[in-house]
């Protein structure tokens, strides 16, 4: 009896797999997922305009994140560039030496001299959020690539770089992030796509005349320039 219960099951086993191996609906498989590509922008290849200076190599093409390469990180409380003046106040430390609120994080060794050391100088507030600055950069000079990160470090993490241009007297990164356009899609920002824009710059950092030179970068201004691309923007 043992013996013909075991080869009846055995049977009815082997029927159901045959039964199963025809055409059946198929199972999405769990482990699978559709990622969404990231949004590419093209690098403009145009020569730019007879007032600026023509395109060179781009001093650093991985300093910044690219929006066609880069995956979008997740999103952060925003303490710098953006940051309310209440939460940019815990992060960073006012130079009592000038005007309360426009220089902040003395740093020996940075800006042009030990009596201009500022990470942070002519800060501004916008709507009450922290939105221009320039930064001094170590003495004497830094490679573009290190002041492209530096400036980078402070916006928030998903900033990706929508266009690059050298011009005659600074060298310009475009980026937007979609945490900026959060927090400025109203009023009085009116700046929905978060855009953001670097400036590197040679020379004293109180001239903004002198050549640029991308082995040479002293100071990086930060604004919230609305340029979708390069012919959007007038130049330094």
């Amino acid at each position: 009896m043992r013996l013909a219960a075991v080869g009846t099951t055995l049977a009815v086993v082997l029927a159901l797999a045959a039964c199963s191996s025809g055409g059946g609906a198929p199972v999405a498989s769990s482990s699978s997922a559709t990622v969404a590509p990231s949004p590419t922008r093209a690098t403009p290849t145009t020569s730019p305009t007879p007032t600026s200076a023509s395109p060179t190599t781009s001093p650093v093409d991985s300093a910044t994140p690219d929006a066609s390469t880069s995956s979008p990180a997740p999103v952060v409380a925003v303490t710098d560039y953006g940051a309310t003046l209440a939460v940019w106040a815990t992060h960073h430390k006012a130079d009592e030496r000038f005007d309360p609120g426009a220089m902040w994080d003395a740093t020996s060794g940075w800006g042009p001299d030990e009596a201009n050391d500022d990470k942070f100088n002519d800060t501004v507030v916008v709507g009450g959020r922290v939105l221009r600055y320039d930064m001094y950069l170590p003495r004497p000079a830094v490679a573009a690539a290190t002041a492209i990160a530096l400036a980078t470090a402070t916006l928030p993490r998903d900033a990706t770089v929508v266009w690059r241009r050298q011009f005659a007297t600074c060298y310009a990164v475009q980026l937007s992030s979609a945490t900026l356009g959060k927090l400025l899609a109203g009023k009085p920002f009116a700046n929905p796509q978060g855009q953001v824009q670097l400036q590197l710059r040679s020379g004293s950092p109180s001239s903004s005349t002198a050549a640029f030179d991308p082995a040479a970068v002293t100071s990086v201004r930060v604004r919230p320039t609305l340029a979708a691309t390069a012919a959007d923007f007038a130049g330094c």
